[in-house]
């Protein structure tokens, strides 16, 4: 299985997003007084997001919103976007796909949920 790791200076709230407003089953993780993580099966894909607050060398972030670019493929992404808070953006239709939804997590990391078009 295939794994995507974030490491979070918002982990509490990054968590909520992916497991609470997403609604994507935590699979695993741990917490240790110097490490912290949670593991989210993403239709997949494995999300690891990791605590950098808690980490004792902890790496001096950049901007990420360049770098990392979330795709989830859904089967029923009307579906999907009925399971999802009020006030979320509406559904747009592309030429390469289904119907997207374009989001951003607490890090600013573009998040796009798409339904592929059956051929």
């Amino acid at each position: 299985m295939s794994r995507m790791a974030i490491v979070s200076e918002k982990f509490d709230e990054a968590c909520r997003y992916y497991g609470e407003t997403l609604g994507f089953e935590r699979v695993d993780g741990w917490e240790r007084p110097g490490a912290r993580a949670a593991i989210f099966d993403l239709a997949g894909l494995r999300l690891e997001l990791l605590d950098l607050t808690r980490e004792k060398h902890a790496p001096e972030l950049g901007d990420s919103i360049d770098r990392i670019h979330l795709v989830i493929e859904v089967d029923d992404i009307q579906a999907f976007h009925a399971r999802l808070p009020q006030g979320m953006p509406a559904l747009y239709e592309t030429s390469w796909a289904g119907p997207v939804l374009e989001l951003h997590d607490p890090h600013g990391i573009p998040v796009t949920i798409l339904q592929p078009r059956s051929v």
